[in-house]
């Protein structure tokens, strides 16, 4: 079975957003991920990690030019819905950012099972060996709708 995941997160720029990015996914172990299109942060991270890893991959773009403030919540109904075609799970690795908060209200939404990822020990009660499985886990694994 396909192991497919929407990536959202933080803009943030730094070593500890990025060892938790590759962290997790190394563990979730993906074999697409559908992302956002920032060069910063979460997005980038991920990118990073899926050429790095050869892991496949779609980018979705926000058109600013032509929504302004609505792109991001748009690209982000976007990557959603494409999840939701490809059955996709969604990480979220949110520092308090609007985008990243409306991607996690969009997932929900949509029913789609959501990691909360803010530390790695979030990553590893959710995929380390030994551990529940998300849909096992209840509270302290995956959000299920």
């Amino acid at each position: 079975m396909s192991r497919v995941f929407v990536v959202t997160g933080s803009r943030e720029h730094d070593y500890r957003l990025m060892d938790l990015v590759n962290f997790t996914l190394a563990l979730a172990e993906p074999d697409f991920l559908i992302l956002g299109d920032n060069p910063r942060g979460a997005d980038c991270f991920a990118l990073a990690w899926a050429s790095i890893n050869h892991v496949k991959y779609k980018r979705h773009h926000a058109d600013w030019d032509m929504l302004r403030k609505k792109a991001g919540p748009a690209r982000n109904g976007h990557m959603i819905a494409h999840g939701v075609a490809l059955g996709a799970e969604v990480i979220a690795f949110p520092r308090g950012g609007p985008g990243t908060l409306d991607c996690m209200k969009k997932a929900r939404a949509a029913r789609l099972t959501l990691h909360v990822i803010r530390s790695a020990a979030d990553a590893e009660r959710r995929w380390a060996p030994g551990s529940a499985s998300p849909a096992q886990s209840g509270p302290a694994g995956a959000e299920r709708p």
